[in-house]
């Protein structure tokens, strides 16, 4: 039998659709929640200004190592048990956007400041880099109600590989570097 895994897009895909209705497949999707890579989004502005300008900051997050993710997609691409089954993946704790501000800060060994934003504030310049309204309104209402999903720890990357989930600590001193100030370019 095939073996197929399928990252879930957050709604029916065609993609998705067509992997669940192959009778001839094992398949398994995988349904991480937010990437702990989602906040290099604040490496610029922390590089520069040390400091973090979101909207929602008191909003909970479970999310996930992308390590993790393509281990347990690893996992079930080459072992039996994983066949028709949708993994929920999360990282092993749930944090706040302050919580990860204060992460990303001791890995890279300096302060940073977190601006708490309006929903209007935060709107405006994601209009101005050009994302669609569609995409605006996910991100206000992930962020904003972000479903209980994305806020509840699941053991599958330890069920699955055999080994705990990366923190986000983990994930934050692999990319310190991304958050340090950057030399001025000379020229």
């Amino acid at each position: 039998m095939r073996r197929i895994t399928v990252l879930h897009g957050g709604g029916p895909t065609p993609l998705e659709n067509a992997v669940r209705a192959d009778e001839g497949a094992d398949w398994t999707v995988l349904m991480p929640v937010e990437f702990m890579a989602n906040a290099l989004e604040w490496a610029d502005s922390v590089a520069s200004s040390d400091e973090v300008r979101e909207p929602f900051v008191a909003r909970l997050s479970a999310m996930v190592h992308e390590g993790d993710i393509g281990a347990v997609a690893a996992v079930a691409l080459t072992e039996e048990g994983h066949g028709r089954q949708e993994y929920v993946i999360t990282g092993p704790e749930v944090l706040t956007v302050g919580d990860k501000v204060r992460t990303i800060a001791a890995a890279r060994g300096r302060d940073i400041t977190v601006v708490a934003l309006t929903e209007e504030e935060a709107v405006a310049p994601w209009r101005a880099s050009g994302h669609p309204e569609d995409v605006i309104g996910f991100l206000l209402e992930a962020y904003g109600h972000t479903p209980e999903v994305g806020r509840t720890v699941t053991g599958t990357v330890e069920k699955v590989t055999g080994r705990p989930a990366r923190s986000f600590a983990q994930w934050a001193a692999e990319h310190a570097d991304a958050f340090r100030a950057r030399p001025a370019a000379t020229g």
